[in-house]
């Protein structure tokens, strides 16, 4: 279920400058911060596992692949320049040989007053199977979504923010313009945009719920 924002973590994320934003929440309350703190460092771990993602997103419909900067599949935690390869249900990118694809672009962790946070940034970006630097996914290049894992005392949240989401449009063949278009500003008629309200939901819940 969704809900609302618990801890503020608007500072540590990008600024929006054009386009639309989205911002998804799931928090949970424990009976003191030691339960807390070894949740936020079991959800940081999930986060982690890239593989897990199309659990969390809501099944085989959304595939998830890390990779390396050249493209080559890995299964190891993920490090600033590799590459997050998705496949989603309803048309498919071209550009991206049937994938979207993500460069990871920051991780973080820190503290800013008495707020504990851990973070993942990702930016679309091109595919590295293909001899082109065109962007391979249906948001231009300078879009982000931010993962964000934060803890306030006895409080865990999780949360996802895009930011500066601009259809990307400018720069491909024409059946990539309209998916692309179609995907970034109709996906819940298409079927084939990622609902991240499911995806915080399922990832703060523990493994056997």
């Amino acid at each position: 279920m969704f809900q609302s924002q618990k801890i503020y973590v608007e500072k540590i994320l990008p600024i929006n400058e054009r386009g639309s934003t989205n911002d998804s929440f799931a928090y949970r309350e424990f009976d003191h911060s030691g339960q807390a703190d070894f949740y936020f460092t079991n959800l940081k771990k999930r986060l982690l596992s890239i593989s897990m993602w199309s659990k969390f997103a809501g099944g085989d419909n959304f595939i998830f692949e890390l990779t390396d900067s050249q493209g080559n599949l890995k299964s190891s935690p993920p490090i600033i320049t590799d590459k997050i390869r998705m496949q989603l249900p309803g048309p498919k990118d071209q550009e991206g040989l049937g994938f979207d694809w993500v460069e990871v672009v920051r991780m973080d962790e820190g503290h800013f007053k008495n707020v504990q946070f851990y973070l993942l940034e990702v930016s679309p970006c091109d595919c590295p199977y293909q001899n082109s630097e065109k962007t391979a996914h249906f948001y231009w290049e300078n879009a982000t979504n931010t993962f964000v894992i934060a803890k306030q005392e006895n409080i865990v949240q999780v949360s996802i923010h895009g930011r500066n989401e601009v259809p990307n449009i400018s720069d491909q063949n024409l059946i990539d313009k309209i998916r692309n278009f179609l995907v970034a500003n109709a996906g819940i008629i298409t079927g084939s945009k990622i609902q991240w309200e499911v995806f915080t939901d399922n990832l703060m819940k523990e493994e056997n719920e």
